[in-house]
């Protein structure tokens, strides 16, 4: 059976049919890598029929290195959650957006100088002059991105918009857009200097869901992975959601099952212990 040009596996006799990964803190090191140890794991994983899925709030094009590290064909979701990318066609399954009375709100909202507002239309990444190298946690961005006078934009609807800056600066940004746009946006923090607007219900909880139902494959089969706030629907929602050690406290409080650090290999800890017979997993503990 195929779907949108990607074959749906055949699938082994274990009850977890489907895998979500997150990238950043989870799949990847402090020093964005993925060690060799856990993509010899993932591609044992997915030849054993399980569809492997990757879920970050990354952009398309700041993911796909990490995509090609694991020599996967496999579906993206992207931007939190608003884009599904078939990436053996290279099209987007979906790509939802704001209304642009949405992103004008966004670009009216008030912020101090030391927050720098990264806007994405499409695949295409905006900032303002001087906002080149505010995202210190992916230096690609100042390669890919362009440059740009906001003012000329609003007539474009965004995917995503990120405000970067300091935690206490930015927690008034997210007061703002809860408080007056409940029903058309949402913020997550994917870092505490990372403020991130979607549109309203949009996450990697939904995504994955919608995503998976089109493989026939439930939460109850769905595994999943990852340390930030803007992974908790999506840890929650599956069946066999598993916290990093280094996770946030909220995703710490909320999901039971734990593994180890990124930096330690949790991931590839975890999936040997499930999956391969006779390994023995040491739980993670606080």
């Amino acid at each position: 059976m195929c779907i949108f040009g990607a074959k749906v596996p055949e699938l082994n006799n274990s009850p977890i049919k489907a895998i979500a990964f997150d990238l950043d803190g989870t799949l990847l090191t402090s020093e964005k890598q993925i060690t060799p140890r856990t993509i010899e794991m993932i591609r044992r994983i997915a030849g054993q029929g399980i569809l492997t899925v990757i879920a970050t709030g990354r952009s398309l094009d700041t993911a796909i290195p990490y995509i090609s590290d694991l020599a996967l064909t496999l579906p993206l979701i992207c931007y939190n959650g608003a884009c599904v990318r078939d990436m053996d066609r290279k099209v987007d399954l979906w790509h939802d957006t704001m209304s642009l009375e949405a992103t004008r709100d966004i670009l009216s909202i008030p912020r101090k100088p030391s927050v720098h507002l990264q806007l994405f239309i499409q695949h295409a990444l905006y900032f303002e002059k001087g906002g080149e190298y505010a995202d210190h946690l992916e230096p690609l961005s100042a390669q890919l991105g362009i440059v740009a006078d906001f003012q000329s934009l609003p007539t474009q609807p965004l995917t995503k918009a990120m405000f970067i800056g300091p935690h206490d600066d930015t927690v008034g940004i997210s007061q703002t857009i809860t408080k007056h746009f409940p029903n058309t946006l949402d913020v997550v923090y994917s870092h505490p200097d990372y403020l991130e607007v979607m549109p309203a219900k949009i996450n990697k909880g939904t995504a994955l869901a919608r995503l998976l139902a089109l493989y026939g494959i439930t939460a109850e089969q769905t595994m999943a992975f990852g340390d930030g706030d803007n992974d908790l629907e999506m840890l929650t929602w599956a069946g066999h959601g598993v916290a990093m050690g280094n996770a946030s406290p909220r995703v710490l409080a909320a999901v039971p099952r734990k593994t180890g650090r990124n930096n330690d290999e949790g991931v590839a800890d975890y999936l040997e212990s499930f999956f391969v017979p006779g390994t023995k997993f040491i739980p993670y503990s606080l």
